[in-house]
């Protein structure tokens, strides 16, 4: 069985990107504050690379 392989971003570029690489993927939306959650990830020092972590995390659990 295919792997299946779900988008958890509007954004159009990514999902082109995988177009263009010949991948099959789904587009859900996940609906989160972003720019609350960086605020208050860089207010308490969290590193650049663990803030784009933590969001990747919040939109996969918000479409899984």
């Amino acid at each position: 069985m295919k792997p299946r392989i779900v988008l958890a971003s509007s954004s159009q570029i990514r999902s082109r990107l995988l177009n263009n690489a010949g991948i099959q993927h789904q587009v859900l939306e996940a609906v989160i504050d972003e720019e609350a959650v960086k605020a208050a990830l860089e207010s308490e020092g969290v590193s650049h690379r663990d803030i784009v972590d933590t969001l990747a995390y919040m939109k996969a659990k918000k479409v899984a």
